[in-house]
């Protein structure tokens, strides 16, 4: 639950193309879960607007 819908959307457009680009990075498949979480964060901010 975030503060409004304004910074849920604002913080999903910010971290899911940095999770994505994270996950894009990594070399090693041992990274992949580490590099998953802001992606996993961002889609959660979207979610939040459901």
């Amino acid at each position: 639950m975030c503060f409004s819908a304004i910074s849920s959307f604002s913080a999903g457009m910010a971290l899911t193309p940095v999770g994505i680009a994270c996950i894009k990075k990594t070399r090693h498949s041992s990274q992949h879960l580490f590099a998953c979480i802001p992606f996993i964060f961002g889609v959660h901010s979207f979610k939040d607007l459901l």
